[in-house]
């Protein structure tokens, strides 16, 4: 799966770097807009899909805070078009949208799924046409809803009581999934737990956060080695000294590292500076702003909690659902 929509909409919260915010304390329930434009493919266009995903993050937003990516709690939201009509008592045509929403929220097991709970509502939308219906229909979803508050409380009341009894269940399966160097799973699931679950909260924070620095040394070492091999290009080709200067920069920018003394880190930084002179106006400035975002202890906490939800975010269920919270 694509993690565009994933990346994107990160959510600015803290995890243990942070105790002042409480963000990280949440049940986390989880959407991705990729899976409901997919999900809805056959009853939506893209526009009304991606106005289906943007109304449900904004009810979940309402009980608790929407997180963009996956976890071990999927939320899916799907419309289903009941019947469409047309009214011709007016002066101009008016086409009528009779629809159906439905809310679920599964648990998701390695090749399997188990549902927590649902809801549906039906809604009514009008337009000029039946897209146009289709959209009214959504935009008919109150943010207010009651019923629809009541289901997202309710749901989180039943994940907390989950986690607060298979916590180390969930942490035995983060572990598992460790043993098989699936770093995006495993930190799915210890991140997922919410402080609520006491019992192992501490001990799935800290496990998230040991096999985000496994990850994070794997790739960095990758990345280190391939800025190497662009510098001995850049070094060798003149014509191509720029360029490889600016891949150089933009792997750079993009390293999940958020540990200053992380040794592979060392090692790409040190690469930086020997070619530091040799940059152009436009690279220096570059590599100045990442210089100086690197030295903001703060930035790089968030950084870290962006990488390490980045890297849950990325795992893809084996089942064909989508997320919840």
């Amino acid at each position: 799966m694509k993690n565009i929509f994933i990346i994107v909409a990160m959510v600015y919260a803290t995890m243990v770097f942070s105790q002042a915010d409480d963000k990280h304390d949440a049940i986390k329930l989880f959407i991705s807009q990729e899976d409901v434009v997919r999900e809805n493919k056959a009853a939506l266009n893209a526009k009304s899909s991606e106005r289906l995903f943007s109304r449900v993050s904004q009810l979940i937003n309402q009980v608790g805070i929407a997180e963009f990516g996956y976890s071990t709690f999927l939320v899916t939201p799907k419309l289903d078009v009941i019947s469409v009509s047309e009214d011709n008592a007016g002066i101009a045509k008016t086409v009528l949208a009779e629809c159906e929403l439905f809310l679920t929220i599964n648990r998701v097991f390695e090749g399997a799924s188990a549902t927590m709970n649902t809801y549906s509502k039906k809604i009514m939308g009008s337009g000029f046409t039946k897209d146009e219906a289709i959209s009214n229909a959504i935009g008919n979803i109150r943010s207010g809803d009651p019923d629809i508050k009541s289901f997202f409380v309710e749901s989180k009341k039943q994940i907390d009581q989950y986690y607060k009894k298979h916590c180390k269940d969930v942490l035995k399966e983060a572990n598992q999934a460790l043993s098989l160097k699936d770093y995006q799973r495993s930190i799915a699931l210890s991140f997922s737990v919410p402080r609520s679950a006491t019992e192992c909260y501490e001990d799935a924070n800290k496990l998230s956060q040991k096999v985000y620095g496994i990850y994070v040394l794997d790739k960095c070492k990758k990345e280190a080695a391939l800025m190497k091999s662009y510098a001995a290009i850049a070094q060798n080709d003149p014509a191509k000294t720029q360029e490889y200067y600016d891949k150089i920069i933009d792997i750079m920018k993009k390293m999940d590292v958020s540990d200053k003394a992380d040794e592979c880190y060392a090692v790409a930084q040190k690469l930086m500076s020997d070619i530091e002179k040799k940059l152009d106006e436009k690279q220096k400035q570059e590599w100045q702003l990442e210089k100086q975002r690197l030295q903001d202890d703060t930035e790089l906490q968030k950084e870290r909690y962006k990488a390490i939800q980045r890297i849950g975010s990325g795992y893809t269920p084996s089942t064909n659902v989508i997320i919840a919270r």
